[in-house]
């Protein structure tokens, strides 16, 4: 299979040949644009983050390579969060089938396990506030109103 990533061209500062390389991943923090590239289409090859400089009245686009600590880690939390969560989710049966083992030459019935569904109730201990634990609360989840109440109640007793 191909594979297909975008290639871009960058004339490095200070130097006359262009460089190629293929977009990985593209993410906005803070306002800013990142871009994951790599060396190489296919394989394994050197990768770089790039952050875009350039305004909206720049004729050509500007990025530098970021490199440092600080940068990399500054969406990152130093703080850690405890926390216990249940969800309450209801679960599809198997479903039964055949399975022809070539090897063996031979039909074994096979079962595609139960199926964990989304969640219908749940609940989150401590509450997440202002970005750190709330012990004094409780986070529900319900699918509808009167499934959100009834944990309500559970829950209080």
């Amino acid at each position: 299979m191909e594979n297909h990533l975008e290639k871009i061209t960058f004339v490095p500062e200070g130097e006359d040949a262009p460089v190629d390389f293929y977009v990985l991943e593209q993410t906005k923090l803070g306002g800013v644009t990142y871009i994951l590239v790599t060396d190489t289409q296919e394989g394994d090859g050197e990768a770089l983050i790039l952050k875009d400089l350039s305004t909206e009245d720049d004729a050509e686009a500007l990025y530098e390579i970021v490199s440092e600590d600080d940068e990399l880690q500054a969406d990152a939390s130093g703080d850690v969060y405890k926390y216990f969560v249940c969800a309450i989710c209801p679960v599809k049966a198997p479903t039964l089938e055949l399975r022809y083992d070539t090897d063996e030459n031979f039909f074994h019935p096979s079962s595609t396990g139960h199926i964990a569904l989304a969640p219908e109730l749940g609940f989150l201990f401590p509450a997440f506030t202002d970005r750190s634990g709330d012990l004094n609360h409780i986070n529900i989840y319900g699918i509808t109103e009167k499934k959100r109440e009834e944990l309500g109640r559970l829950i209080s007793l």
